[in-house]
């Protein structure tokens, strides 16, 4: 009878810590849209951006716009479009 109230408390103690796991911030690219411009490349890059845990799934999140110009040595100068983001998060505040 000891041994499986023990059994049973260390089962429901992994359930708990299972289940209730720290949320991991996930980020997916959900699109890109490369461009010509007079002033050389830009590609816009749209992503969803929350925290996912365990069995509880994922928040709601927040869908992010980086407007990127491709700079001559091909690295990137990123610019987050915050203004745009807020018309596609009309729930966050």
């Amino acid at each position: 009878m000891k041994k499986n109230l023990i059994a049973a408390i260390v089962v429901a103690a992994l359930a708990v810590a299972f289940l209730s796991a720290c949320g991991q911030t996930v980020r997916s690219v959900t699109h890109t849209s490369w461009w010509e411009t007079s002033g050389g490349s830009r590609v816009y890059v749209c992503y969803w951006e929350g925290s996912c845990s365990g069995f509880g799934g994922c928040s709601k999140g927040e869908s992010k716009i980086k407007k990127c110009d491709v700079q001559a040595d091909n690295t990137l100068k990123c610019e987050q479009m915050t203004e745009a983001e807020k018309v596609l998060n009309p729930h966050m505040k």
